[in-house]
């Protein structure tokens, strides 16, 4: 059964809590009902990782992937119960509770949660390098993830030529949810009177600062990197940075820059944001995150250059993510619920419009969540306050 009003992630294959999905939700719901949100990171704080547990990734303070029930859980056939294994889903947790507070300032929900924002954060330090960033290595035990970002498919994360991401990776999104964390998480440890952790969050987030200009700028591209995997940097351009964008990395000049890249022809498409830019040689539009559009990836990177003052760009993401879901809820009403997952997005100066991809979930939470994502946007480029 799932727990009370915590969004799965989509049916039929993911019916299930998801912390990076629910977490998302969360967010795109955020200043319309809080309540989500404050659902969510109860849930979240008390399935948090207390132990060390090397087949299901466990680890204190870690937020969990996703929590399965059924009969391969029930045999020993998942490690799904929960399971631990996403790099993002803790940042995210502080993060979310840091801005929930700033959204309700709910003194329950801050006494409550913070013990576990403040793990999460701990937990998030301990993980940085010397140059601040957060990496990953694959799960190679069985059932494990080869990949533990959102896009944790085998071959989501490829060079422009093809080259498989290998080794350790550091994702630019993964970067921005890390530094959104850091920097709206250390008032509240003030708050706690915790100065010591608020002092290493702004150190941390001044060095991860300095490292993601530094190393994964692509003045050629004019657009932040994917990542950075053993081999070095991986120079391809994806909608990964429009998450770092989101999170509050890259600096006015260079932010200008992402959101002329990221709304120019190989990337904005009639459905969307591609997940990577159809120039690079290893571009797959049927691909499940090489190529395909995602409606709340969109609606997070308009949020993003929202937040940050890019209005043209937040709008031509959100006008052409709404404009998609409009079609594919209508195409679907009354048999389904439509929401797709994902989408097949063609050059916006054809007359196809958008497909529903073959292997998408309906509905899919972050999916439904992106409709309010967008809104958020529009709000934030036109200055209107909703209510509530």
């Amino acid at each position: 059964m799932l727990p009370c009003g915590v969004p799965a992630a989509g049916a039929p294959r993911f019916l299930a809590p998801f912390g990076r999905d629910s977490l998302v939700v969360s967010y795109q719901l955020l200043p319309f009902d809080s309540a989500v949100a404050e659902r969510t990171l109860r849930f979240l704080a008390a399935e948090q990782g207390t132990e060390t547990d090397d087949a299901t990734l466990e680890a204190p303070g870690r937020i969990m992937h996703e929590k399965r029930h059924g009969d391969l859980p029930a045999i020993g056939e998942s490690v799904r119960t929960p399971y631990y294994g996403t790099i993002d889903a803790t940042p995210l947790f502080a993060a979310l509770f840091s801005d929930t507070m700033a959204e309700t300032d709910d003194e329950s929900l801050f006494h409550s949660v913070y013990p576990h924002a403040k793990a999460a954060v701990e937990w998030t330090l301990d993980e940085l390098d010397e140059e601040g960033l957060l990496f990953y290595e694959p799960h190679d035990r069985p059932l494990g993830l080869s990949h533990l970002g959102w896009k944790d498919s085998a071959r989501a994360l490829l060079h422009p030529d093809g080259t498989p991401a290998q080794g350790a990776i550091a994702l630019a999104e993964v970067q921005g949810y890390v530094f959104r964390a850091l920097t709206r998480f250390a008032p509240l440890a003030e708050r706690a009177d915790d100065s010591p952790l608020a002092a290493a969050c702004d150190d941390a987030a001044k060095t991860l600062v300095e490292t993601f200009e530094e190393h994964l700028w692509l003045p050629e591209e004019g657009c932040y990197a994917l990542g950075i995997d053993d081999r070095g940097v991986i120079p391809s351009v994806a909608s990964n940075q429009g998450h770092a964008i989101w999170g509050g990395l890259g600096s006015d000049e260079r932010v200008a820059q992402v959101a002329e890249r990221l709304t120019s022809d190989d990337m904005l498409t009639s459905a969307g944001l591609r997940t990577f830019a159809a120039s690079h040689d290893s571009f797959d539009p049927l691909s499940y995150h090489r190529g395909s559009v995602w409606p709340h990836d969109t609606s997070i990177a308009a949020m993003g250059f929202a937040e940050r003052g890019y209005h043209e760009a937040a709008e031509s993401l959100a006008v052409s993510g709404l404009t998609a879901l409009s079609d594919t809820v209508r195409a679907d009403f009354p048999d389904r619920f439509g929401f797709p997952e994902l989408m097949v997005g063609f050059d916006r100066d054809l007359s196809v419009g958008t497909v529903r991809h073959p292997d998408a979930c309906i509905p899919a939470a972050w999916s439904a969540g992106s409709v309010f994502g967008f809104l958020q946007s529009v709000r934030n480029w036109t200055g209107v306050r909703q209510t509530r």
